[in-house]
Formats: C-alpha cells, sequence, structure tokens
C-alpha cells in the first residue's frame, strides 16, 4: 500500500467577487479522499479562518487529495456562479457596517439560492 498523501489547502479568487478556500485530506488509511470548501466574501488567510458565506462538501471517494480538490473546485465554482453580482458587492458594505438587518438576509437569500444548484 503506498504511503498516505498529506492534507492539501488552496485558494482561489475572486471570482465573480468571492473566494473560494479548500481543503482536501486522507480518509481512513490514506486510500482515499475527501474535500470541504468554503465560499467566502472577502478573501482569508487560510481554509480555517475562514468566514464563510456557505460550505460544501466535495466527497471523499477520491484516489488522491489532488482529484479531491478538483472535485470541490467545480463544485465550489458552480455555485459561486449562481450568486448574483448585486448581491455580492452589498456583502462587504453591509458586513463592514455592521448592518445586521441587511447582511443576515443577504446572506440567507444567497445560501437559499445556492443551495440546489
Amino acid at each position: 500500500m503506498r504511503s498516505p498523501e498529506l492534507a492539501v489547502e488552496k485558494l482561489w479568487g475572486p471570482i465573480n467577487g468571492l473566494y473560494v478556500a479548500a481543503y482536501a485530506a486522507p480518509v481512513d488509511d490514506g486510500g482515499r479522499y475527501c474535500a470541504y470548501a468554503k465560499v467566502c466574501w472577502r478573501e482569508p488567510q487560510s481554509y480555517w479562518d475562514a468566514q464563510c458565506l456557505f460550505k460544501l462538501f466535495g466527497g471523499e471517494q477520491h484516489g488522491s487529495a489532488e482529484a479531491a480538490m478538483a472535485q470541490v473546485r467545480r463544485v465550489a465554482f458552480a455555485r459561486v456562479a449562481c450568486v448574483p453580482a448585486a448581491a455580492v458587492s452589498l456583502l462587504d458594505v453591509a458586513s463592514r457596517e455592521d448592518s445586521l438587518h441587511v447582511f443576515v438576509p443577504l446572506v440567507s437569500a444567497i445560501r437559499w439560492r445556492v443551495r440546489d444548484a
């Protein structure tokens, strides 16, 4: 059996004004890999400190960390394409001004829109 690869972390963006922070890691004995992504309105320093709009799962049956990362990237980019540009431009302003009456409904609307995409 081959030795398992280490976990991989990656950041992409901006894509339509949003950033994607992703993480892939070995599952069980390292024979397969899973991946997760967070879609963010600000550029995060890492996957772990990312404040996100929503999280995504890229599956756990991948043969390598790279394959898992490629799948979660495809899923994240497809979801990002569903977010209206006008909503993205309002996110940063609403979050900086502590406009929770704007920010929270906007985030909820974005999550609803991409939920079934």
